[in-house]
This record gives C-alpha cells, structure tokens and sequence, in this order.
C-alpha cells in the first residue's frame, strides 16, 4: 500500500497558528461583517448581563437579606484603628452607652466594613432597627408595643437583636421587615428581566453567528469544490480522495466551528474574566492578587495540553 505524505502546506500548519492561513480564513468573513458587527454587539449585551447577575445576588443578601445594624464596642486597645474607623463611619453610629453604639452597615463600602473587621470590634449578631421619625404604620406600632420587652428604644430608634427577632411570629417578622421584602421584589423583578433578556440576546447572538458561519461555510465549499475541478486528473491519481473530500467537508466545518465557537466565545471569554476580575479587586485586593498569581500557571498547562492535543487530532486525521 502506497503511503501518502501530507502536502508543503498541511506541514506548515504543525507548527500551530499560522497567521497567513488565519488571515485568508477571515476573508471569508468579510462580505457578513454587517452581520458580524451584530452577532458582538449582542455578546457585549450578554456579558453584562451575566455580570449584573452575581451583583444583583450581592444586592439581596447584603442590603435586604441580611439585617443592616450591628453592633460596636470601642476598647480603647488599638487607638489609632479605633480613631480611623470613628472618622469614616460616625455619620453612621448611634451610641447605646458609653463605648457601646450600633452601626448601620448599609452606609459603609467594602474596604471600610474591612477596616472593622480587621480591628475585631464589631459584633457577630445583626440587629434590625427603624427611625422613629420614619412613618409608622398602625400595625408596624402594634408590633412594637406587643413585643416591647425585645426591644432596645432610644430617643431615635427602635432595635431589636437577631435572636430575638426569631422569637417572633412569621407574621410579624413579615410586618418589621416590610421595606426589605419590598426591595426583594423589586431585585426578584430585575433578576427575571436580566434573565428572559439574556435570553432574547442570547438566541440573537447564536442565530445571527450561525447564520453567518453556515453562509461564510457555503462560500469555502463551494470554492475548494471550483477549484477541484478545475485540477488535472494527474493531481487525484497522486493525492487519496480521501484527503480531498475531508477538505471540502470536515475541515471546512471544522472552520466554521472556529468561527462560531472559538472566536466570538473567546472575545466574550476575554470581557467576562476583565468584568469579573474588576469586581473582584474592588471586593478584595489581596484575595483577587493570589488568584491573579496562579494565572500564568494555568496558562502554561492549557498551551502544554493544546501542544499535545493538536498533534493527537493531526495523527488521527491522518489515519
């Protein structure tokens, strides 16, 4: 049996990218760049989307969930940290007795909720707490005076601590945390919005991209099958057609996924990993850093296994 070496340019592309053989891919892309211009326009569209979703999530559990008050005590044992807090967050702290104050932690970013972490004075337990100046309903005020004995009053406000909050009924926890099932609907409202128009945006990404790689297909095929037969009949006698025929259909659509998979899903890759690395940093610096540091490894054991995968993928198409 004769064997049949591959030709000068199937060799060449051994070696991996070849930006010559990219280029002429491309060209094939261009009478659909209207198309194209789309089909990115929409996975922008998506990527923040997917990126609102996490947020949105963070909203819910750390402003409507998770009681806002907490409570602080001032030891006195790290002066200058203690002072530092004092300075951001006093707009904030409501003072109970001497050293003692409950702090509303809705109005502090991340990087100060840090700083009173990081200085052990805040407390474990959650408090739920409402202006007396605010409007009271009648049966928000029957709540409050039939439990009176759970709860803290001050001249400002009323509190009441997370344990005791569970001593109540459902029906009246339901009524003290009226505003945040309210601001849950609403993030609920949001979230389903997010989601049916990624949805939306996502089927006119995929029909538009599809469309565009099965007519830029059509082209391919149709020129590599002109160009097949306008070719001596000495060059079939040489080559297996075998070899021919997988270039006119499984390469070619081995192109196409390229075009519908791997380069448009890699330019969303690239802003969805930049979104997310982003909030990540503004999240927590040090933690986002030790990730950031694993990166080159990971980039060494995916070009190692891509090295041996494509010579794996060579050899079993050329059997």
């Amino acid at each position: 049996m004769r064997h049949f070496h591959g030709s000068g340019e199937e060799e060449r592309t051994l070696r991996g990218y070849d930006k010559e053989i990219f280029l002429k891919l491309l060209s094939f892309l261009y009478p659909y760049k209207a198309l194209i211009l789309l089909s990115v326009l929409f996975l922008l569209v998506t990527t923040a989307l997917d990126l609102s979703i996490p947020y949105l999530t963070k909203e819910a559990i750390d402003r409507r969930i998770v009681l806002s008050w907490a409570k602080v005590k001032f030891t006195g044992q790290n002066p200058l940290l203690e002072k530092e807090i004092w300075e951001k967050a006093k707009d904030y702290l409501y003072q109970l007795r001497g050293k003692e104050y409950l702090l509303n932690l809705r109005g502090l970013n991340r990087s100060e909720r840090n700083l009173l972490e990081r200085a052990k004075v805040l407390s474990k337990e959650r408090f739920w707490g409402k202006a007396k100046d605010q409007t009271f309903g009648l049966v928000l005020h029957g709540v409050i005076e039939k439990h009176h004995d759970l709860f803290i009053e001050t001249d400002k406000y009323y509190f009441i601590s997370e344990t005791n909050l569970k001593k109540l009924s459902r029906k009246d926890i339901t009524i003290l945390r009226a505003d945040d099932l309210k601001g849950l609907k609403i993030i609920a409202f949001i979230f389903l919005l997010i989601v049916v128009s990624n949805l939306l945006f996502n089927f006119g990404q995929v029909y538009t991209l599809n469309y565009t790689g099965q007519r830029a297909m059509h082209d391919m095929r149709m020129k590599v099958f002109s160009h097949l037969l306008k070719l001596p009949v000495k060059y079939f006698d040489r080559n297996p057609v075998g070899r021919l025929v997988t270039r006119a259909t499984n390469d070619i659509q081995a192109v196409n996924e390229m075009y519908t998979s791997v380069l448009v899903y890699l330019v969303k890759d690239i802003f969805l990993i930049g979104g997310i690395l982003l909030i990540m940093f503004r999240l927590n610096v040090r933690l986002t850093g030790m990730v950031v540091l694993l990166t080159p490894i990971i980039v060494f054991i995916t070009w190692k296994f891509q090295e041996r995968a494509r010579r794996a993928y060579r050899a079993v198409r050329r059997e």
